[in-house]
């Protein structure tokens, strides 16, 4: 990259041949960006691409040479797992992109249902290696056209277009505590999966120009409410108000805390949608995903039980 250039996307290939994870314990690999602006940068990426293919590790400014290294030492590993990458690539930028953008959350943004996930987000069900983030080309996020763009984010994103830098970190089950800062208290459990909480993944900063998230169903038990209401009839308004109460104040949590990483950022908290008429009453055949192993998630090829009464 020419040193004159002072913006660039980064690009990492991971080849998809060397990289040998012995035992159930480092699935991300951690990127120090130098020489860009406002110091050191760094990016922790999942590794488990399976093929070979370029990962975006984000666009930087740079106040000098730009420097990319590579370390295996994670939070979640003890440092002696092999990594695979062969190649880094720079994409120079004339100037800043237009949109800076990162989708957060949980499943509703990740994309669950959507298909076609991305292979590190979706993975080794039932292994302590599982991943099931299920990040989705066809999630929302980048199905949005945005000010002054004529294609959406996604097609922007897939072309590496000047104009956008997009950064996505959803995944399916995600509560609060698993975006807000600082290590998971459990590795590799639903809604993180062995992945770092998202806003320690660094993707935000002050360049971010907009954060689009859903967050706080999950940690207002949502899908349990369903369920009860179903199978049980419905919890009590006291119940359900204090719950989502709860949800309230932690995902206020979240949003101070991308506001103070990305100080920039308009930020879009999207609600989710109705799933229940309000004025007809629900019918009596439910239909619903019980999952090969009676976890409640899907998987690809499941079935649907179907519950009558």
């Amino acid at each position: 990259m020419d040193q004159t250039a002072r913006r660039g996307r980064i690009h990492q290939h991971h080849s998809g041949r060397a990289a040998r994870h012995r035992r159930a314990a480092q699935f991300w690999a951690t990127w120090a960006i130098g020489n860009s602006a406002g110091g050191d940068r760094h990016r922790y990426v999942k590794t488990h691409f399976s093929k070979n293919t370029w990962v975006e590790l984000g666009v930087y400014r740079f106040t000098g040479t730009p420097r990319v290294e590579l370390t295996n030492t994670t939070d979640d590993g003890t440092a002696d797992e092999d990594i695979a990458w062969d190649a880094i690539a720079f994409q120079p930028l004339s100037g800043k992109p237009k949109h800076m953008v990162v989708a957060m959350g949980d499943s509703y943004t990740s994309g669950e249902g959507a298909g076609a996930y991305s292979p590190e987000s979706d993975r080794d069900h039932g292994k302590s290696s599982w991943n099931a983030c299920r990040r989705s080309p066809n999630a929302w996020p980048r199905k949005v056209t945005l000010p002054g763009q004529t294609k959406s984010v996604g097609a922007l994103a897939d072309s590496f277009d000047p104009a956008l830098g997009f950064q996505f970190t959803a995944c399916s089950g995600a509560k609060t505590y698993q975006m807000t800062q600082g290590n998971p208290n459990a590795w590799g459990s639903d809604g993180n999966f062995h992945e770092k909480t998202q806003i320690d993944s660094g993707v935000l900063s002050a360049d971010t120009t907009l954060v689009m998230l859903t967050i706080g169903g999950n940690d207002a038990r949502f899908d349990n409410k369903i369920q009860t209401c179903v199978m049980e009839g419905c919890p009590s308004e006291t119940s359900m108000k204090a719950d989502i109460d709860t949800a309230v104040a932690e995902t206020r949590t979240v949003l101070e805390q991308v506001h103070a990483q990305a100080p920039n950022a308009a930020i879009s908290l999207m609600g989710y949608p109705l799933l229940f008429s309000r004025t007809q009453a629900c019918s009596t055949l439910v239909s619903v995903v019980a999952g090969p192993n009676g976890d409640g998630d899907f998987h690809h090829g499941d079935k649907n039980t179907q519950l009558c009464w």
